[in-house]
């Protein structure tokens, strides 16, 4: 690093952040709470979409049935409890559970296009 003179304290405060970032942004990808390798992470990420394309003829049923704003209604507070309980689940479940609750949320979706 530079000295730290007024000629080039932002060039000296521009490093120091530069560095500390990329420091930081390392560590999180090494040091994550959850040991995914790539492909695990990506099927996570699809898990949503799995459970959303199931519900996409059932929720235009539904809305015609019970109408628009309750089905929103429910879907909304579905997808906000699975919300709330993801954490927890997936340290008791890993994997498993964080695909299940994914899965479940995509369904959740049924009311909210």
């Amino acid at each position: 690093m530079k000295i730290f003179t007024e000629n080039n304290t932002l060039v000296y405060l521009l490093t120091l952040v530069r560095h500390i970032r990329n420091h930081y942004t390392l560590q999180k990808i090494h040091d994550g709470a959850y040991k995914w390798d790539a492909s695990m992470q990506a099927f996570v990420l699809a898990s949503f979409y799995y459970g959303y394309i199931t519900t996409t003829l059932l929720g235009g049923i539904l809305a015609v049935r019970f109408g628009g704003k309750i089905l929103l209604l429910i879907a909304v507070a579905w997808t906000s409890a699975l919300s709330v309980i993801t954490p927890p689940l997936t340290w008791v479940g890993d994997s498993a559970a964080m695909l299940t609750v994914r899965i479940l949320e995509g369904v959740g979706q049924v009311g909210q296009r």
